[in-house]
């Protein structure tokens, strides 16, 4: 709820926009890790993902690729994520994208275009990234934010040049599109046909599942066992060289030369603490109820109280209501408006939004100006002895890397690194020792037998392995593969719970969508009109997106668990079909709509002409074990 009415942020700052700055920038925030940890050497850096052309795609940059690409997946999916990764096939993707971008790149070249340093240079600068009110931010912080980022300028810049390249690329292949009253008319009858509907989520653990046992998970994994046996298995070594015991922190002297340096990244936009109750809905009844609050609270009643038991927002419900501090502009409109019109102590409403309706109340008030050093100085102090921590360890991980293979573990040891050994694990399960890291399991099964990984960033360090052997997919046993099983088992007695327990309170409740809400104490929302094909919101991503199309006015209800054993109980209100007289103010939308996807249809054709005069092979061996 809060990050949704935040959706206007105007204020990033400073510390977030370095750690978000991976996130910002496709361009390379994977491509030069290299820089950090010493070059390449042994392992999976000496892996192919594919060879176009005569050019070579390493395994490493495919896996660069891949992370940044499962990340965004993992934010937008959250928990549902790993349960849908493996269908996903997200490293074919990667590397049918590293494909594409390298013969755009090649046949750029081949007509003539480049990139001139004064093109460059008017990026560089307009880039968000490096730009503020004042304009470029000045080439020390433009460096000082990509090393934070494990990037060097070099790195940025030829990624971000490959980019206004193929910029160019699009525009010079990609001639005008003409699109007819007549395409416009049928594209706007494909997608007219909406629902709306009322669901409610059941949050998961209401209706806990049995604990699998022993014998459940053996029987499982007797049923499954070609889903843990689709790979050979690896044993090996590892040891972790730590991040926290690299280098020393920067100094307190060094953060406030650092602040005292760089006041503007620093200012406080005037801000308020504000509390507030949701009522969620916007018809009459739900004003009434908002109304009915603020009565109770003008008698004197506890705000914080009534936020726990009434508000819809429930990640500030459980907090009595709070928000925490927020400027101009973080929060919708109406909101935004109503909280710094109103004087700290002061309650209004009700206010409505499309959320609901709002009763709030102004905690206290705060000037603009400059945050207290004590409020950042530790922060700074985190963030300036980031780039010192990661250029120690990788020193201390390029010793590492460097030994031969028979002397990795007792130099690992006499450097006085704990060295574990794996037993045999096999794709997709944890690594011993470490939990689930994917990087980790990942050099563990691109490394070949024998050889010493690259360095593999984790959160407390660097990780090197040593791969010592392998086991035959037919030897695996439910000892080996114990912890994936039962997860998997776990997810499944989740869902079939979740299910069961929804069904039964719907029947308790009398087929009654407000019953069931009022029962469980949670607030029915609204959906729609969705158009056909469009995402459902509330419902599992892993439910077709025409689910409830078929479902009459109503009716049974749709229930849907997600792999998180939440569950979603939704019931159609009105079905919406294809209005003539709304074509004429939708027209320019649309016309907008068909040109994109036509310009992607001629851009798919240009790179099937290119793909097909290039000799192309890819390591499906690779692809197999990355997606396993």
């Amino acid at each position: 709820m809060l990050n949704v009415m935040r959706s206007n942020l105007k204020h990033l700052k400073w510390i977030l926009g370095v750690v978000a700055f991976s996130m910002i920038l496709y361009l390379g925030s994977y491509f030069d890790r290299d820089m950090i940890f010493g070059g390449r050497s042994g392992g999976a850096d000496k892996d192919w993902a594919a060879v176009v052309g005569k050019q070579e795609i390493s395994a490493a940059e495919l896996q660069r690729t891949l992370g940044n690409i499962e990340e965004g997946y993992r934010q937008r999916l959250q928990g549902q994520f790993e349960p849908l990764r493996k269908a996903l096939r997200l490293p074919q993707a990667a590397l049918n994208d590293l494909i594409n971008r390298t013969l755009m790149i090649e046949q750029a070249r081949r007509m003539g275009l480049s990139i001139s340093d004064d093109e460059l240079r008017s990026a560089i600068v307009s880039h968000p990234a490096f730009h503020s009110e004042k304009g470029f931010v000045g080439k020390d912080v433009y460096e000082r934010v990509l090393a934070a980022n494990n990037l060097s300028a070099a790195a940025f810049e030829r990624s971000l040049s490959e980019e206004l390249l193929l910029g160019k690329w699009r525009a010079a292949v990609m001639g005008p599109v003409t699109i007819s009253d007549a395409e416009i008319e049928a594209t706007y009858r494909d997608g007219a046909e909406t629902v709306s509907y009322d669901y409610l989520t059941i949050p998961a653990g209401l209706f806990p599942p049995t604990e699998p046992s022993d014998a459940d998970a053996r029987a499982w994994f007797a049923r499954n066992a070609e889903r843990y046996r689709k790979g050979e298995g690896r044993t090996a070594l590892w040891a972790l060289i730590p991040a926290a015991t690299a280098a020393p922190a920067v100094s307190v002297e060094e953060a406030r030369a650092f602040y005292d340096g760089n006041p503007s990244s620093f200012e406080r936009p005037e801000q308020r603490r504000v509390r507030h109750i949701l009522i969620a809905g916007v018809d009459d009844a739900s004003r009434a109820k908002a109304e009915d609050v603020l009565r109770q609270l003008n008698a004197g009643a506890d705000f914080a109280a009534l936020a726990q038991k009434d508000s819809a927002d429930t990640g500030s419900a459980a907090k009595g209501g709070d928000l925490g501090w927020f400027g101009r502009g973080r929060m919708v409109a109406e909101f935004d408006q109503a909280v710094f019109s109103a004087t700290p102590g002061e309650t209004v409403g009700p206010v409505k939004t499309t959320f609901g309706y709002h009763i709030i109340r102004v905690e206290a008030a705060r000037e603009a100006g400059k945050v207290p050093f004590d409020d950042v100085g530790g922060a700074i102090i985190e963030q300036l002895s980031a780039p010192k921590r990661s250029q120690a360890v990788a020193a201390k991980a390029q010793e590492l890397t460097s030994v031969a293979p028979a002397a990795f573990e007792q130099t690992a040891r006499s450097s006085g690194y704990v060295v574990h050994d794996t037993g045999v694990i096999v794709p997709g399960s944890d690594v011993p020792g470490l939990g689930s890291s994917p990087s980790v399991a990942q050099a563990i099964f691109q490394t070949p037998v024998g050889k010493v990984s690259g360095p593999v960033q984790v959160p407390e360090g660097a990780v090197v392995v040593k791969v010592t052997g392998t086991a035959a997919p037919a030897t695996i046993t439910f000892e080996q593969v114990r912890p994936a099983v039962t997860a998997d088992l776990k997810r499944e007695k989740a869902r079939d719970a979740a299910e069961r327990g929804a069904r039964a309170q719907w029947a308790a409740s009398g087929g009654s969508l407000d019953a069931l809400a009022g029962k469980l104490r949670i607030a029915v929302q609204k959906a729609g009109p969705v158009a056909k094909g469009q995402p459902l919101p509330g419902l599992p991503p892993t439910e077709p997106p025409d689910l409830l199309f078929a479902a009459g006015l109503g009716g049974a209800p749709i229930i849907a668990a997600s792999p998180d054993g939440s569950v979603t109980v939704a019931s159609v209100t009105a079905h919406g079909m294809p209005n003539t007289a709304e074509l004429a103010a939708r027209k320019d939308t649309i016309r907008s709509q068909i040109e994109q996807q036509k310009s992607n249809q001629i851009l798919s054709t240009f790179i099937r002409q290119i793909r097909q005069g290039t000799e192309i092979r890819t390591n499906n061996e690779l692809l197999e074990r990355l997606n396993s």
